[in-house]
């Protein structure tokens, strides 16, 4: 049975939205093109592109175009079919303009950030790796992808990094963080060398010097030892089994009860569909008509 990193992640943060979206696979069914999301996420999204053009070896006018080709496809989203998408100017589509904008200067960032002597002497291993690995002594598959692991001579060891782009420098992760470790075990069962360190690297979603006041980029480390990968493999097992019961269910059932915060008002798609589920509702017509399946890839 597989799971996706990112799956467990949603099931832990809200059993029903993990249920329309990876037991039913479903998403609204949305009117015209794909507009940006809030908060200048998608500029995160796109800098992560540019940047892994700069760790394998790309230069900054590729990691730049490389940027602008995820924004167009975003602007593709929902478009018909044999649609030419007009050129990419502020007075044209300023929306998606500023991300492609910011995006571009994220990545321009970093390469300042590089240049400044941080990361010299690295051996990179892995750029945006996908990986599947085996949890021993079970039939449970996890999968997903390490944005950066690399050899560091400083702690002689090698150091798995996820690239997360913030607002703000205020929200650090805490040491049994769940995206990090799952990183770290799963490169460590994978190749066998247990990692010296597991990090956050956040990046600002800033114009840049002129526009804003440095640093634009911060390291937070959490501890990894075999000790904590092994207790947080027996962890994933029993999530694993938790989720594996969660898919024979149906929305309704009283284990896959909702749990609201401040950012289902952003983070969910299911947000008006999920009350309708407890007042007695038709909730299984609006999910027939007003949601869309979707490939197990997106």
């Amino acid at each position: 049975m597989r799971f996706r990193q990112s799956e467990i992640s949603s099931f832990q943060r809200c059993r029903r939205k993990h249920h329309f979206r990876y037991n039913k696979n479903v998403v609204p069914v949305s009117i015209g093109p794909r507009r940006p999301a809030s908060g200048k996420r998608d500029a995160g999204s796109a800098a992560h592109k540019g940047i892994e053009v700069i760790n394998n070896g790309g230069t900054l006018t590729l990691a730049r175009n490389e940027v602008t080709l995820y924004v167009n496809e975003l602007r593709m989203i929902r478009q018909p079919e044999g649609h030419v998408l007009p050129p990419l100017t502020k007075e044209g589509d300023k929306e998606w303009w500023e991300i492609d904008r910011l995006a571009r200067a994220m990545t321009e960032n970093y390469v300042e950030w590089l240049a400044e002597g941080n990361d010299i002497g690295i051996d990179i291993e892995y750029v945006e790796e996908e990986w599947e690995c085996l949890i021993p002594g079970t039939d449970f598959i996890l999968y997903g992808m390490i944005d950066l692991a690399f050899f560091d001579p400083l702690v002689r060891g090698y150091v798995i990094r996820d690239n997360k782009s913030v607002a703000a420098f205020n929200q650090t992760p805490e040491d049994v963080d769940f995206q990090l470790r799952t990183y770290a075990w799963a490169f460590w069962r994978l190749t066998g060398h247990l990692p010296k360190r597991a990090e956050h690297l956040m990046m600002k979603r800033v114009l840049g010097t002129g526009k804003a006041t440095p640093p634009f980029f911060e390291r937070y480390p959490i501890q990894v030892t075999k000790r904590i990968l092994e207790s947080h493999e027996a962890q994933l097992i029993e999530r694993c089994r938790e989720i594996a019961m969660a898919r024979r269910r149906t929305a309704d059932h009283p284990t896959l009860w909702p749990n609201p915060t401040k950012d289902c008002s952003w983070d969910c798609d299911y947000r008006a569909l999920c009350p309708m589920v407890d007042d007695g509702s038709d909730w299984e017509d609006v999910l027939e008509y007003d949601f869309v399946a979707i490939s197990d890839d997106e």
